[in-house]
């Protein structure tokens, strides 16, 4: 599966995608931070969450390519610029997450998020960076999946010992 993501994760279009992102939104983050107004604020958010929508939409289709191709011809290899791509990749989104977290921190300590024109584009932001997390650390599973199988093993012994339940019981 971390071939998979190899295939699109750190290539020349993510970086594209991504620091394009985060170009935007170190704007938006300075904006909030001025007070500017808030037409500019709104327009801002506007451009900000569509560009991380796209991106996102844009990630989840390279990769459904991704594994439609490694179902056709598996990849057998795993190089060590591929993992160095993947941590630089990882390392953007979490830039990425930074910068957003710190938009909406700062908007609340500004009260945007009571501004009735500013507050719905504000907590679409939030969930859009909350879905940034969730990328990062699916990625990051995804190319470490030791931690992982060690928690199923956990939970099939338990199971097996009768120590819980299955969910359809």
């Amino acid at each position: 599966m971390a071939a998979v993501a190899v295939a699109y994760i750190g290539t020349d279009r993510w970086n594209a995608d991504v620091y394009g992102t985060l170009s935007f939104a170190s704007r938006l983050a300075e904006a909030v931070k001025q007070q500017r107004i808030a037409y500019q604020v709104r327009y801002f958010l506007w451009k900000v969450n569509g560009r991380i929508e796209s991106m996102l939409d844009d990630v989840h289709a390279k990769l459904e390519e991704a594994i439609a191709e490694a179902e056709k011809a598996p990849a057998t290899s795993s190089k060590s610029s591929d993992r160095s791509r993947i941590e630089n990749a990882i390392a953007s989104i979490q830039q990425l997450h930074v910068i957003l977290d710190g938009i909406y921190q700062a908007a609340n300590h500004h009260r945007l998020t009571n501004n009735s024109a500013l507050a719905a584009s504000i907590h679409r932001l939030h969930r859009n960076d909350e879905r940034i997390v969730e990328l990062a650390e699916w990625i990051q599973d995804l190319t470490n999946p030791d931690p992982l199988e060690k928690i199923f093993e956990a939970a099939r012994a338990e199971f097996e010992r009768g120590e819980t339940v299955a969910l359809a019981e």
